[in-house]
C-alpha cells in the first residue's frame, strides 16, 4: 500500500532499465504499490500501456509560444580548456555558468578566470564535490543573491549542478555530456522567462596533457555520448519548445 517518489529517475543507468523495471512492476502488482516519477527528462523505463502521465496532453506546454527561455547552441569542435578560455570573447551578461565534467577541467579553468585582469566587476564562486557540502550551500544562496539583484556573477562548477539546484543564470557553457544531463543543466538557465532567451552552449573539451582525450569520456558511457551527438544531427541551435522531441528520441536510440 505503499507510495513511492522516485526523483530524478533519468540518474539511473540505462544498463539497469530491465530490472529497475521489474521491481518496480512486482511491488505493483504484488504489494499494492503505487510509483510516482518526477523528472524533467522522463526515461522510457517503462512502457507506455504500463504509467499514466500525471499532466494531461503535457506537449501542448512544449509549443514555441509557451517555452522559448532557452537556447542550445552546439559547437562540437574539440577544444583544450586554454583555447575555450581564449576563444570567450563577449561578457556583456550578468551571470554565466561553466559547467565541467571532471574537477580537474574546473580548477584549471577556474584558475585562469581569478588571473583575467578584465573581469574584476564579476563575482567568482567555484561550486563541486570537493567543496564540503556546508560551503556549498553557503556559495548556492550568495549566487542566488546575486543573480537576484541581477549583479555580475561567474559560476565554475562540475556536475553537480544538474538537480536540485535553484540557480537562475543567463548563459551557460556546458562541456558535453549525455544529452538528458545536458537538458538538466539547462533548466539552471533563464528559469524566470527574462526578455531575451538564455543562452545554453554545448562544447567539447580535451585533455591536452593526455593526446587530447575528451574530459566527457572520462566519466560517461560513450555509448550515450555517441547517441547524443547523432541526436544533435550537425545541428547548431535548439530552441526549448523542440527539447521534448529531442529527448524522447535520445532515450528511444539508448534503449534499443
Amino acid at each position: 500500500g505503499s507510495i513511492i517518489i522516485l526523483d530524478e529517475i533519468q540518474n539511473i543507468p540505462i544498463r539497469y532499465w530491465k530490472l529497475v523495471r521489474e521491481v518496480l512492476v512486482a511491488m505493483t502488482d504484488y504489494f499494492n504499490c503505487r510509483i510516482i516519477l518526477l523528472t524533467a527528462t522522463k526515461p522510457l523505463i517503462f512502457e507506455e500501456a504500463e504509467c499514466v502521465e500525471l499532466v494531461g496532453d503535457h506537449e501542448k506546454y512544449f509549443a514555441k509560444d509557451k517555452l522559448n527561455r532557452v537556447n542550445l547552441l552546439i559547437d562540437l569542435t574539440p577544444k583544450s580548456v586554454s583555447k575555450f578560455f581564449s576563444d570567450l570573447r563577449s561578457w556583456e551578461r550578468h551571470s554565466y555558468m561553466f559547467v565541467f565534467n571532471t574537477i580537474g577541467s574546473s580548477l584549471e579553468f577556474y584558475k585562469k578566470l581569478k588571473d583575467e585582469d578584465g573581469l574584476s566587476e564579476f563575482e567568482l564562486i567555484y561550486l563541486s564535490t570537493n567543496i564540503v557540502p556546508k560551503e556549498r550551500r553557503e556559495r548556492i544562496k550568495k549566487i542566488k543573491r546575486l543573480t537576484e539583484k541581477k549583479e555580475k556573477v561567474i559560476i565554475v562548477t562540475t556536475q553537480l549542478i544538474e538537480a536540485g539546484v535553484d540557480i537562475d543564470v543567463e548563459v551557460i557553457y556546458r562541456d558535453i555530456g549525455p544529452l538528458d544531463s545536458i537538458i538538466q543543466v539547462a533548466g539552471r538557465c533563464n528559469r524566470k522567462k527574462m526578455s531575451d532567451a538564455g543562452e545554453v552552449h554545448v562544447i567539447s573539451l580535451i585533455n591536452e596533457n593526455h593526446n587530447d582525450k575528451l574530459f566527457s569520456c572520462y566519466i560517461y558511457d560513450p555509448v550515450l555520448l555517441f547517441i547524443t551527438k547523432e541526436v544533435f544531427d550537425e545541428k547548431t541551435s535548439v530552441p526549448e519548445s523542440e527539447f521534448l522531441s529531442l529527448i524522447n528520441k535520445y532515450f528511444t536510440d539508448a534503449r534499443s
